[in-house]
């Protein structure tokens, strides 16, 4: 029953803010800082002074608090610490940790901020037996009471006793850490962690768990109770023992509580000297026999152990009738869990007054009898069934008799102090898991007639250092010395025709393999063996598994087959099969016609590989990240180099053979290659595939007809380009920031991708023929030494951004397959002066000359709309023109043209847009068509140079709200200040007139703000006639 502790408490709370950066010791990526309100935690109702467990020597003192938040608790609990010198906040939490036998700490250590807390625990019911436990993973704490953890791994831990508290976390929840000075002082969130806390006498240190990430109020405080003895309790019972005469006979319960003491009882009658926690007899007799208890005592409680029975005799064994007549297998029977010591199994039994001889021994016959030490079989013994001593866990030694011709599944499975193990020389089956895990076993030595070893059987035998397979064996089992992280050599006897998955995987102190006359090597059958360091196949081998050497860190010598590449059989190499191996050179027999993806894939020593003339594809990433690989010879039957095959190699010459038709993405992407050879055969270069090599000139065949994306981007050293008639289609940023490129040639070229030749910026002549019919976005951006450009009419789509930036195109020429200028066309062409338009023009787009040096308007006749910011900051206009025929103008359409004169706006628009020659600080003389209504927002703001305001009396109209509207005429003259006549019109009468004041010193202060004059104003409320329009803009019209 849990147990709450409390004495004066004071309830308090904490604002719920989002943590601090800095959470147990570390920067977290999700937790934000915290604020906590001065009154929200401590008034000084609970002192130091009433803590009552504390640890450590000194004059100082500090207090330490912890709050699980876990279910059922009432109050954080308070411990004291004392000490001389300095002190940190880990100094004092490992001191609790150390003198407090319930409380606990888990700490990962050595991290660039010093030891982070992942963990507190705490033992509620003085059980003595904390631990936690996750993944089937359970850990208990050292005599310190620390539980040490792995970076970040905190989340998912829980208590072996759901009575005890436990909290970890950090993407889950986390420790939240808080500080204050004295007993009287709020708590303030840590800023460091607790190893570069520095402790002062009188602080405390406050640990709150925050759930699922989110903070918790502080609950009252109580302080952690004194160490004291813990009552006596029985972890483990003793258990019933039967034994032959002369052998030894222990009891040994696990008991738990403080300064116990013992007295072992048989039959009812105390024993003399027989005081400890376990009970020993060193040679039992029949006299011993009899049934057997402890009692269990301290100043607390006096409590008994189960009673058990001790029998003295002979261990009688149970069995049925066999198949064959007079034959008996010995099977289960309830009495076997007592069994301890020696098994004698007869080799005769009596079954009804008959006599049967024993040939086997029934599945799970003495499964779990966890007492036996060793077993004596009969000589007629001939089959052992599944499970027959599976989970013995003290059985130490199994000798098998020559007759023994099987061993079942999982016969032997999880006996963990098996060390000794001598197999009969009948012996012909080893059945599946039939040793798996004896961690004991150090050796092992199969008959010469054994023909099959089962899936699993040595699984798991970490000791186990040698194997002799015998000479008949035919079947080696998936997973068969798995994880035998002891053995040291393997030699597969003739007879064996293919090693299973993972037969050797882990074995990881392998350095010796022999392969016998195999025929396959399955997948991941030698992964992770880092011990080894060569590996020849046999000739025989047709097959390498996925993942067959996978890992092996040391293997620097693959021989595939005799060093005659046609006598090899080697048709397949997997997935991965030689991937992160330490391999020099790799040389393809030349029936290999399967290369798997990633098969050498970050071999770091791999300088030089030859291709078998059969092999008809590379799979992807095959060869990737080989960092020393310089030489490749490939084969003459080879099809298709994979995705990645030789991403980042070292290879600088490339010449493919005729066969090749296809080049995989990235397939060669930042090699440093300088010269490429194409076939005339090749058909398709992926995307990426030639990313940022070095080559200076490519001549891309008339065979190719596809071309990816990003093929030969990055190409900084590339200078010219021929492609092949093949090619239609130069796909998106095939060629982007090739900076060196000054020529390309692509005469059957009809599109040209987004940002195909973007940051090209040595390019001075673009492939524009008269069979090109679209242009992508971007796809001369930042061509920056492009000085004059003709589209030729056949274009008919041209994307955004087109030749943004080409910073020194001072001439242009558009063919007449547009009908409108795209968005930011020619946006900071900074030395364009000069565009020809072809009359079917009907638009401009957004940005479209933006930055641009034209001196007068690009417009024909048939523009009728000119978008936002087309001619943005084109300072050298100094006057324009928009006429009749454009009917929609943008905003922000001349912004910032700052050497603009003059303006005139022609019949087609009733309206100056919003912002439309914002920023134009030159501007002088304005004329608007009568049709003119409105003017937009700033449409006019910052035009310090405007001499006279653009309007006419009744032909402004500026409306604020939804019910006022001003009408104004002004008259400004040099050296004056603007004077202003306004008439303020109430549209409504259901306007408040009490309103009206308010709102007119509103406009008066908005025009002295722009220091006008106000020369007449008149307050009328009459009807607003339907013809006059309202506009949506504010008051002013922007001039200063």
């Amino acid at each position: 029953m849990r147990k709450i502790y409390a004495l004066m408490v004071l309830l308090f709370a904490v604002l719920q803010l989002p943590a601090q950066v800095l959470v147990q010791g570390r920067p977290h990526p999700t937790a934000k800082p915290q604020m906590v309100s001065p009154r929200a935690i401590a008034d000084g109702t609970f002192t130091m002074d009433m803590i009552e467990n504390w640890s450590g020597e000194g004059a100082n003192r500090a207090a330490f608090v912890v709050q699980w938040n876990a279910e059922g608790e009432t109050s954080a609990l308070v411990w004291g610490f004392r000490w001389d010198g300095e002190a940190t906040g880990e100094t004092m939490a490992r001191a609790i940790a150390a003198s407090d036998p319930r409380f606990f700490i888990m700490t990962e250590t050595g991290t660039a901020y010093g030891s982070t807390v992942s963990g507190f625990g705490y033992d509620v019911n003085k059980s003595g037996d904390f631990s936690i436990t996750k993944d089937g993973v359970t850990l208990s704490p050292n005599e310190n009471g620390i539980i040490f953890s792995s970076s970040y791994g905190y989340d998912g831990w829980t208590c072996t006793d759901p009575e005890d508290y436990w909290q970890s976390g950090w993407y889950q929840g986390y420790w939240s850490y808080w500080l204050k000075s004295s007993d009287s002082d709020a708590w303030g969130y840590s800023g460091t962690g607790i190893t570069g806390r520095k402790l002062t006498d009188g602080c405390w240190d406050g640990w709150n768990f925050a759930v699922n990430m989110s903070s918790q109020p502080w609950k009252p405080l109580a302080p952690a109770p004194k160490n004291g003895p813990t009552a006596p309790s029985v972890k483990v019972q003793p258990e019933d023992v039967t034994v032959s005469p002369g052998e030894s006979v222990t009891f040994a319960p696990e008991f738990k509580g403080d300064s116990l003491y013992f007295q072992w009882y048989k039959d009812e009658v105390a024993i003399q000297d027989a005081e400890a926690s376990s009970y020993s007899i060193v040679s039992a007799e029949t006299s011993d026999a009899g049934r057997y208890y402890c009692v269990v005592s301290n100043m607390l409680d006096t409590i008994s152990t189960d009673t058990v029975t001790l029998v003295v005799g002979d261990k009688s064994v149970i069995a049925a009738p066999g198949e064959e007549p007079g034959t008996a297998l010995v099977v289960y029977d309830d009495s076997y869990a007592s069994f301890s010591g020696i098994l004698t199994i007869p080799q005769t039994i009596l079954i009804e007054g008959e006599s049967y001889t024993v040939v086997g021994i029934d599945d799970m016959a003495f499964m779990g009898c966890a007492k036996l030490t060793s077993v004596t079989f009969p000589s007629t013994l001939k089959t052992i069934g599944e499970g027959a001593f599976y989970g013995c866990s003290r059985l130490t030694s199994v000798e098998l008799p020559a007759q023994t011709v099987s061993i079942g599944n999982e016969a032997f499975g999880d006996c963990p102090l098996l060390a000794t193990l001598s197999l009969g020389e009948g012996l012909k089956s080893i059945g599946r898991s039939a040793f798996e895990n004896c961690i004991a076993l150090t050796g092992v030595s199969m008959p010469a007639d054994m023909e099959s070893i089962g899936a699993l059987a040595f699984k798991g035998c970490t000791k186990l250092a040698s194997a002799a397979l015998g000479s008949s064996l035919t079947l080696l089992g998936d997973s068969a010395f798995y994880g035998c992280s002891a053995l040291q050599s393997v030699e597969l006897p003739v007879t064996v025709s293919s090693v299973g998955t993972r037969t050797f995987a882990g074995c990881s102190a392998l350095n010796a393999v022999g392969l016998g006359n195999v025929s396959a090597v399955g997948e991941a059958a030698f992964n992770g063996c880092t011990a080894l360091t060569e590996i020849a196949i046999p000739n025989g081998v047709e097959t390498l598994g996925n993942y067959a050497f996978y890992g092996c860190s040391s293997l620097a010598t693959v021989t595939l087959g005799t060093q005659e590449r046609s006598s090899s059989s080697l048709k397949t190499i997997g997935d991965y099969a030689f991937a992160e191996t330490a391999v020099k050179s790799v040389v393809l027999p030349d029936g290999v016609s399967t290369l798997g993806n990633y098969a050498f894939n970050k071999c770091a020593s791999l300088a030089t590989v030859s291709l078998g003339n059969s092999l008809t594809a590379i799979g992807d990433y095959a060869f990737s990240d080989c960092e020393k690989l310089e030489s490749v010879t490939f084969g003459s039957a080879l099809e298709t180099i994979g995705e990645r095959a030789f991403s980042k190699v070292k290879i600088s010459s490339l010449v493919l053979p005729a066969t090749v038709r296809t080049i995989g993405d990235y397939a060669f992407y930042y090699c440093p290659l300088t010269t490429i050879t194409f076939n005339d055969g090749l058909q398709s270069i992926g995307s990426r595939a030639f990313y940022g090599v070095s080559v200076q000139t490519l001549n891309i065949p008339n065979s190719v007809t596809e071309l990816g994306g990003y093929a030969f981007s990055g190409c900084k050293s590339l200078e010219t380009v021929t492609i092949g008639t093949g090619v239609t289609k130069i796909s998106d940023y095939t060629f982007n920031t090739c900076s060196a490129l000054t020529q390309i040639s692509c005469p059957s070229v009809t599109e040209i991708g987004k940002n195909a030749f973007s940051g090209c910026s040595s390019l001075v002549d673009i492939p524009l023929t008269d069979k090109i019919t679209s242009l992508g976005n971007s796809v001369f951006s930042g061509c920056s030494a492009i000085e004059s450009l003709v589209i030729p009419n056949s274009v008919t789509s041209i994307g955004s951004y087109a030749f943004e930036k080409c910073t020194k195109l001072t001439s242009a020429t558009l063919g007449t397959g547009i009908s409108s200028i795209p968005d930011y066309m020619f946006s900071s062409c900074s030395a364009l002066t000069s565009v020809v338009l072809p009359e079917n023009i009907t638009g401009i787009g957004k940005y479209a000359f933006q930055s641009t040096a034209f001196t007068e308007l690009p417009l024909t006749a048939s523009i009728t709309e000119i978008k936002d910011y087309a001619f943005k900051s084109c300072t050298k206009l100094t006057s324009v023109a928009i006429p009749d025929r454009v009917t929609k103008l943008g905003t922000y359409v001349f912004q910032s043209c700052t050497g603009l004169e003059s303006a005139k706006i022609g019949g087609g628009v009733t309206s100056v847009p919003n912002y439309m020659f914002h920023g134009c600080t030159n501007l002088v003389n304005v004329e608007l068509s009568e049709k003119v209504t409105s003017i937009g927002n700033s449409a006019f703001y910052n035009c310090k140079g405007l001499k006279s305001l653009p309007v006419t009396e009744f032909n402004l109209i500026l409306r604020h709200r939804q019910n006022i509207d001003i009408v104004a005429t002004a008259d400004r003259r040099p050296g004056n200040r603007s004077k202003i006549q306004a008439l303020i019109i109430v549209k409504q009468l259901s306007f408040p007139h009490q309103f009206l004041p308010v709102f007119f010193i509103y406009f008066i202060l908005n025009l002295c703000h722009r220091q006008v004059f106000i020369q007449r104003v008149e307050i009328q409320i009459p009807v607003v006639p339907d013809s006059v329009k309202i506009t949506d803009s504010l008051p002013g019209i922007g001039i200063q």
